[in-house]
């Protein structure tokens, strides 16, 4: 035993024999210890802390339902603590977050049960964090109050914290979502896949694109939006060829304008031509049939200008037949092509009756095709393939003639275009947006400018000044506050820039598959992250 390490007040108490006045070191002393005891933590798995932290989370609600229905809160609460104490203090990242993952379980389930979820569901986001914050804070266990009236008195303050903390963990839930995966629309990403890069506030919409409109009155600045802005109507316009040259195999143009729409026709004449001399077309039973029908599918359409329809329809097919009843293909290309004028014609008219008469022409042109098609099965597809490509070429011409003398049309002009085109009564299919390239048309509409912004010289010279001061990155142009403006101009510029706009869209829409469904689920399940969050934050403050 050394007595050299006691104090002059525990050697007086060990005088008097009298240990309950000798201090704790002093005592560790007479031991022959010389640090005091661990308290030990006993070993636990973390699969168990994690399982019992998820039942706490579940069950919070609920208990808090029996706390205020009655009996004594304290006590069931602070019993259930004890008793959970030690797989909490084994392995506390663990039990937090079970015990989180825990509390969206069982909130969701509790407002499942009481048939809120729907309601929920439809309204605003912010609104959901409010709504399941306050929801699952006023149920947060009470660990601290000692009768069932003062917990229950403590309702509306756990409920004002846990909306508040339901709305700002709704924010940072939805905006981390943002980050991994931006939201972009519908529209945006159809024109993303049909390999349109919009710009960067056309892709994100709202306030920024607000700001991007307002940015193009900027010098300079302007310009470089601009120039990206019309790179994107040049791809629009590649896109429509696309859709026109895909059922051919044809190649896209690499210019747009008048040579564009021009690339185009030649490439699905070559092919109607180069298939021709292996076709013959024979009048069928069918197409007797569907030609008598046509009176019944132009509502509308007289019994006269019926007859004048098919009677020049029948003596066109049969002032080619040779006399073995067939018209070779070249031949048959004669027929289409005066069928086709008329119904071109007749439908440009501003006469009600002979518009009627142009939809008549159109049906039968379309029923001769088809007749060509049964006689020669060996090339049905192929001819399938072309009048598509066909039929998508007249939408793109029609748009084209709109633009005049600009390089490019306009979604809007196309879209005209397809109206013009659709033949189904009142303009149905428009209507409902089933007209061919429609699809295209809304979502170029919805994104795209409405006419082609001005660029050319001004855009080249903006961005070669842009390029030729580095981004304007501590650029010396004559006083430090234009090096600040030089840079400040640059970085707005960076996202417009030739070799970044393509960039852009793996920037803000691009992302694997697992990445948009997992920022899905964030922005879907940020009002039940922000409950179990706030509900967490509560309890803590009762322990």
């Amino acid at each position: 035993m050394d007595l050299t390490k006691l104090s002059d007040a525990d050697l007086m108490a060990l005088k008097a024999n009298d240990l309950s006045k000798v201090s704790d070191a002093g005592l560790m002393a007479l031991k022959g210890q010389t640090q005091p005891l661990q308290p030990t933590v006993p070993e636990i798995p973390i699969w168990q802390s994690a399982a019992v932290g998820a039942g706490k989370g579940v069950v919070n609600p609920a208990l808090a339902v029996a706390q205020y229905a009655g009996g004594k809160p304290a006590e069931i609460a602070q019993n259930i603590q004890q008793r959970i104490k030690p797989f909490q203090e084994a392995n506390p990242i663990t039990f937090g977050a079970s015990e989180f993952g825990g509390g969206m379980i069982g909130g969701g389930a509790l407002l499942k049960g009481a048939g809120m979820i729907p309601s929920f569901a439809r309204a605003n986001p912010y609104l959901q964090g409010v709504g399941v914050g306050s929801v699952m804070g006023a149920l947060t266990p009470e660990e601290t109050a000692k009768t069932q009236e003062e917990a229950i008195s403590n309702i509306p303050q756990k409920a004002a914290i846990g909306a508040v903390g339901g709305a700002g963990a709704t924010a940072l839930g939805r905006g981390f979502a943002n980050i991994l995966a931006p939201k972009v629309s519908p529209e945006t990403q159809l024109l993303l896949k049909e390999g349109i890069t919009p710009t960067t506030g056309q892709m994100a919409g709202g306030w920024l694109k607000t700001l991007e409109d307002k940015a193009t009155s900027v010098p300079l600045l302007g310009d470089v939006i601009n120039y990206a802005r019309t790179k994107g109507i040049e791809e629009f316009n590649k896109a429509a060829y696309r859709r026109a040259l895909e059922p051919i195999g044809g190649k896209v143009p690499e210019v747009t304008g008048r040579e564009g729409v021009m690339q185009v026709k030649q490439q699905i004449t070559k092919a109607y031509n180069d298939l021709l001399p292996k076709v013959t077309f024979v009048p069928d039973a069918d197409l007797a049939k569907n030609l008598n029908n046509i009176p019944n599918e132009v509502t509308g359409l007289t019994a006269e200008n019926a007859k004048k329809v098919l009677t020049i329809v029948n003596e066109t097919i049969a002032s080619r037949l040779d006399k073995d009843g067939k018209i070779k293909g070249e031949a048959f290309k004669v027929v289409e092509e005066k069928l086709g004028n008329l119904a071109k014609t007749f439908s440009a008219s501003a006469d009600a009756d002979q518009k009627l008469m142009g939809n008549a022409y159109n049906i039968a042109l379309g029923e001769l095709r088809q007749n060509l098609a049964r006689n020669n099965p060996q090339y049905a597809q192929e001819l399938n393939n072309i009048n598509n490509a066909f039929a998508n070429y007249a939408r793109i011409r029609s748009a084209g003639s709109m633009a005049n003398t600009q390089d490019a049309f306009t979604p809007s002009q196309l879209a005209s275009a397809i109206r013009q085109a659709d033949k189904s009564a009142g303009k149905g299919q428009t209507a409902t947006g089933q007209a061919l390239m429609q699809d295209l048309s809304d979502a170029a509409v919805a994104t795209l400018p409405s006419k082609i912004p001005d660029s050319g010289t001004a855009a080249r010279t903006a961005i070669n000044s842009i390029i030729g001061s580095g981004l304007g990155a501590g650029t010396v142009m004559g006083t430090p506050y234009a090096g600040v403006a030089a840079g400040a101009l640059g970085t707005a510029a960076l996202p417009y820039m030739p070799y970044m706009r393509s960039a852009m869209p793996y920037l803000m829409a691009k992302r694997p598959e697992s990445i948009q469904k997992l920022a899905d689920f964030i922005r879907q399940g940020s009002p039940f992250l922000a409950g179990a969050g706030a509900q967490k934050a509560i309890g803590a403050t009762n322990e």
